[in-house]
C-alpha cells in the first residue's frame, strides 16, 4: 500500500500540505525518536530533559549559538510582547511538564543557558506529543513548517552537543 497516498485520501488536510511540510514533520518524527532513544534513554520527560542538559552544561559543552534561530522562532510564537499567544497555550503544557519555567523563559525573564535550551525542548517535546497523541490533526498540520523546521534544527544540534 503506497502510504502517502493513503493519507491523501484519508488524513485531514493532509493533501494540502506542501512537500516540504511533510518532509519537516517526517524528518521530526525521526530526530525525535533518535533524540528520545540515545539522549534521554527512553524516557522522554521534561525533568528527563532538564537532566540531559544540565548535564551538558556541567560537562562544559553548553552553548546557546546554535539555538539562535530557534530561540527566535519559538519565543515570537509564543509571546507578543505582552502575553503568551495562542499558540502558548495550544502547547498543552501540564504540571509535569514545568509549565512555570517555559513561561519564564518565553517571556524573555531567563537568562540562564540550561533554563533557556530545557524550556525549548519542552515546548519540542509538547510539538512531539502534540502531533504524536493527534491534537495536530485538528487543524490538518497546516502552519506547522517552521515548528517542525526549528525543532528538527534543534534536535540535530543538541544531539550534536551531547556526541562532542
Amino acid at each position: 500500500m503506497d502510504t502517502l497516498a493513503w493519507l491523501e485520501k484519508t488524513a485531514p488536510g493532509f493533501k494540502l500540505l506542501s512537500g516540504q511540510e511533510r518532509e519537516a514533520i517526517k524528518d521530526f518524527s525521526l530526530l525525535w525518536s533518535l533524540y528520545e532513544g540515545t539522549i534521554l534513554n527512553n524516557s522522554g520527560n521534561a525533568n528527563t530533559i532538564i537532566h540531559t542538559i544540565t548535564s551538558l552544561k556541567r560537562r562544559g559543552k553548553l552553548t546557546l549559538e546554535p539555538f539562535r534561530p530557534a530561540i527566535e522562532h519559538f519565543l515570537e510564537r509564543y509571546y507578543d510582547g505582552t502575553d503568551l499567544t495562542y499558540a502558548f497555550h495550544n502547547l498543552h503544557l501540564r504540571s509535569n511538564d514545568h509549565p512555570e519555567l517555559v513561561e519564564k523563559v518565553v517571556r524573555g525573564q531567563s537568562s540562564e543557558d540550561v533554563e533557556i535550551l530545557s524550556a525549548l525542548l519542552i515546548m519540542v517535546f509538547r510539538l512531539r506529543n502534540n502531533l504524536f497523541h493527534g491534537l495536530k490533526w485538528s487543524y490538518g498540520l497546516r502552519g506547522q513548517l517552521q515548528n517542525f523546521r526549528n525543532a528538527n534544527d534543534l534536535l540535530m544540534s543538541v544531539m550534536e552537543m551531547h556526541r562532542a
